[in-house]
């Protein structure tokens, strides 16, 4: 990906790459509706690589709650390239549960290259409280506190009056808040 941002909506879509590499300024996203994972196809090499600047997205579903698996896997052997500064966009499903989710799994390292800040938080209610990091897994902490009502107020800094952005609270007067409501 080197502009712009591709969502992935099927965990096969990548199975036949030669790898993923995401550029400065460019996101990929996991988002299939289920919170599935994704295993990118090489079993040598580099297998994904995250430049400074970039954004990886996923889904927090059962498949990547309380386990090795991330929502993208790569294969034992291949390894990640990481560096600078990568957003996580983190996108919570009407199932998603409290708990510690892995965002990104590489068994035979990479991953450490990288410092990880927190992007885009979609799901009324989720608050991403911790990310951890080491050479084989990236992983987030959530908490679940559901949201009876949203309310559009628009002002997001830099993008005030896009749907997709934190422009939203919980009354019609309220702060805007650091996430987005489910459809």
């Amino acid at each position: 990906v080197t502009a712009g941002t591709l969502q992935a909506t099927n965990l096969s879509a990548l199975q036949n790459s030669a790898g993923l590499t995401v550029a400065s300024g460019a996101a990929f996203n996991v988002v299939t509706g289920t919170g599935g994972v994704m295993t990118l196809a090489p079993t040598t090499g580099i297998g994904l690589t995250l430049n400074g600047g970039s954004s990886i997205g996923a889904e927090l579903g059962a498949a990547t709650l309380n386990t090795s698996s991330g929502t993208i896997t790569l294969q034992t052997g291949a390894t990640a390239s990481t560096s600078g500064v990568i957003a996580l966009n983190i996108f919570g499903l009407g199932t998603t549960t409290a708990g510690t989710y892995t965002i990104l799994s590489s068994p035979s390292g990479g991953l450490n290259g990288a410092t990880y800040s927190i992007g885009t938080v979609t799901g009324s209610g989720i608050t991403v409280d911790s990310i951890s990091s080491t050479a084989t897994f990236v992983k987030v902490n959530v908490t679940v506190n559901p949201i009876a009502s949203a309310f559009w107020r628009g002002g997001f800094s830099g993008q005030p009056d896009v749907w997709s952005q934190p422009n939203w609270a919980t009354s019609a007067t309220g702060a805007l808040r650091s996430w987005i409501p489910n459809a």
